[in-house]
């Protein structure tokens, strides 16, 4: 018995915008839509962690208050700092899992 004939359907309700879209990313990823919403939700859940560890290491004060963190780099090298991130986030989602991701040229 395959897996397709094992799980059960389960019926999803969003709005018609959300599915149009999710629509079309499916195309442009050469996958179902129902292949496109399980690897967004697996990234989701992926990134899940990540956030998790990151709340963890904040620091607050001594009335349990969060305390900003503040940089002292200029807006250029923030800006540069994050796209280094973003792109070293989206190439071991491409390497590690096999997440197709949309080039920004398409």
């Amino acid at each position: 018995m395959s897996d397709k004939q094992q799980k059960a359907p389960y019926p999803l309700r969003m709005p018609d915008e959300m599915r149009e879209q999710l629509k079309e990313y499916a195309h442009n990823n050469r996958r179902s839509l129902n292949a496109e919403i399980v690897a967004r939700l697996e990234r989701s859940l992926m990134e899940e962690p990540l956030l998790e560890e990151d709340i963890e290491g904040l620091d607050y004060d001594d009335e349990g208050k969060f305390e900003p963190l503040y940089l002292d780099v200029s807006e250029e090298e923030l800006a540069e700092m994050l796209s280094k991130v973003h792109k070293d986030f989206f190439h071991k989602l491409r390497k590690e899992h096999g997440v197709k991701m949309k080039d920004k040229d398409e």
